[in-house]
């Protein structure tokens, strides 16, 4: 079959779809049209439409000790008696400058573009968020250590529930691949100085209101999405990937939650290259007292290019069904390097191949275009396609559980890439034009 075929959509790029502008303090680095990471790789498939994930790429620094605070397991929950003023950041405390922080002349550690309780404002990560998130320090840090953490601040107005869904899944005990909160600050107020000017098209600073701050555990591999789209996983690394977000959604389901948010965008890499899942703002109790909850009408609400083809016929979705079509979506990005399709609906040309059975059909155009753009490739197993037609499958019943997963035939007999094995091919991924 020709790569012309007319319900082939031909490859475009979108600044908001796969695409992020990176941070470092007070210093905006924007990405050329050039740049490998501005775009995801070139191929017919677009990405979901809302990108209100949390993006910390584009600072590197040493491990970070996390606060050591008490409370609900190992979080701090407080409320802000702030009552700095906006001459408070003028006159704030010199950041020093460490030997371990990269491109050292680029980077102003001697203003701070702002200040929320006991935190310095170094950086605003990213345009694309619902909310405001900053890379930021502690004002008591020493001179000799400089902790980062990000902040995420959500309005103490937010009628969504995404403080409260949030804090649910925080407060639950400490999962490895799931982004950590260290602290949580109530009715907080942001105060500025002089911030640096705004570019064309850029969100404006918090307003005057008062606002729900998490604290969060800085990554220091940043976003796996600039890995990805520079470097297709082979298969093995997709396999160590794969099972450990599996294991995260796992351990949120077994404790009464799905996520319901479960993207590319919202995978981060820690220190070690392993992976750790953030943004729990959907994050809901997928039971009630009559069973498995229906999400329908606005309890439906999140990414929509993520939503399983149940829910455009408006009929509406169950939870974990969701939750493991997000999850076949994803392991086809971790091999591909693309987005398989935009939504899944019948309007989408690449997806409603599957509506109809079409899978040889998708599975050439998929590895032509796969040739394409990585010139080689291996082609996929039969264990693998068929683990995916099942992931994906338009009716919810037949989409398989997580148990399952783990006794498919694909996971169980591709031997998961080994720690080391890993850390080398993200960073060839990385350092890759």
């Amino acid at each position: 079959m020709s790569f012309n075929a007319p319900y082939l959509e031909a490859p475009t790029f979108s600044k908001n779809q796969y695409s992020f502008t990176h941070f470092i303090p007070n210093f905006v680095q924007n990405s050329k049209s050039n740049d490998p990471l501005a775009t995801m790789a070139p191929s017919p498939f677009m990405s979901s439409s809302n990108n209100n994930t949390i993006t910390m790429s584009g600072i590197h620094s040493p491990d970070i000790a996390l606060i050591n605070a008490k409370g609900i397991n190992g979080m701090s929950t407080t409320k802000s008696n702030t009552t700095l003023s906006a001459s408070t950041v003028d006159s704030a405390t010199k950041l020093p400058v460490s030997d371990t922080t990269p491109a050292k002349n680029q980077i102003n550690f001697q203003q701070p573009i702002g200040i929320i309780d006991k935190y310095f404002l170094l950086a605003e990560l990213g345009q694309d968020h619902l909310y405001p998130v900053y890379l930021a320090s502690s004002l008591f840090d020493s001179s000799e250590s400089k902790d980062y953490v990000v902040l995420k601040a959500i309005p103490a107005s937010d009628y969504r529930g995404s403080f409260q869904n949030e804090s649910n899944i925080f407060q639950l005990k400490h999962h490895k691949n799931l982004l950590r909160c260290t602290e949580i600050i109530k009715n907080a107020r942001f105060f500025f100085g002089n911030p640096p000017p705004k570019k064309e098209g850029s969100k404006p600073l918090p307003g005057n209101g008062y606002y729900h701050i998490l604290v969060l555990a800085y990554q220091a591999n940043g976003d796996f999405l600039d890995f990805v789209k520079k470097r297709k996983l082979d298969e093995r690394v997709a396999r160590y990937y794969f099972g450990q977000v599996l294991d995260a959604v796992e351990y949120l389901h077994l404790n009464g939650y799905c996520h319901r948010d479960l993207k590319i965008e919202n995978i981060l890499l820690d220190h070690n290259y392993d992976l750790v899942l953030t943004d729990f703002g959907h994050s809901v109790k997928y039971r009630d007292a009559k069973g498995d909850r229906l999400f329908i009408d606005e309890s439906s609400v999140t990414t929509p290019g993520i939503c399983p083809p149940e829910f455009h016929k408006g009929l509406g979705y169950k939870g974990v069904p969701m939750d493991v079509f997000a999850l076949g979506k994803l392991l086809l990005i971790f091999v591909t390097g693309f987005n398989p399709f935009k939504t899944a609906k019948e309007s989408d040309q690449n997806y409603s191949l599957i509506l109809k059975g079409q899978w040889p059909t998708y599975w050439k155009l998929t590895q032509g275009w796969m040739k394409k753009k990585w010139l080689k490739t291996e082609t996929f197993s039969k264990d693998f396609k068929s683990l995916m037609e099942s992931l994906l499958h338009p009716d919810p019943n037949k989409r398989p559980s997580i148990q399952q997963i783990r006794e498919s035939n694909w996971f169980r007999k591709t031997q998961p890439a080994t720690a080391e094995e890993v850390k080398i091919a993200m960073i060839r991924a990385k350092n890759s034009k």
